[in-house]
C-alpha cells in the first residue's frame, strides 16, 4: 500500500500505467469504474484514488461499503410485512 513515504499518487500512476493520473482516471470513469477497482488495480487505498478523483473534479461509482450492505439488509427485513427476527418486537402483530 502506498502512503507518504512511497511517493504520491501521480508517480505511481506514471510508473504503472505510463500515463498523467488525470488522464487514468477520466479514463476510469468514461469506463465505468469504482473506486475500488481502481485502488485495487493500483495497489492503493479507495481513499487516495476518491481524493485524487476529487481533485480532478471527477466521480466514479461508488460501491457500498460492507457495513452499508449489513444495515440495507437490516432495514428490508425489519420492514417485512411479516414476523421476523428483525422485527418482532417492533409492532403489535395480534397474535393472541
Amino acid at each position: 500500500m502506498a502512503n507518504q513515504h512511497t511517493g504520491n499518487f501521480e508517480a505511481i500512476v506514471q510508473e504503472k500505467c505510463q500515463c498523467s493520473a488525470q488522464a487514468l482516471l477520466e479514463k476510469a470513469a468514461q469506463e465505468g469504474w469504482s473506486y475500488d477497482e481502481v485502488a485495487h488495480s493500483l495497489n492503493l487505498k479507495q481513499g487516495t484514488v476518491r481524493k485524487w478523483a476529487t481533485r480532478f473534479g471527477l466521480k466514479l461509482i461508488s460501491q457500498p461499503t460492507q457495513a452499508e450492505q449489513t444495515n440495507n439488509q437490516y432495514y428490508e427485513k425489519f420492514h417485512a410485512p411479516g414476523i421476523n427476527v428483525a422485527n418482532f418486537l417492533s409492532r403489535f402483530w395480534g397474535i393472541a
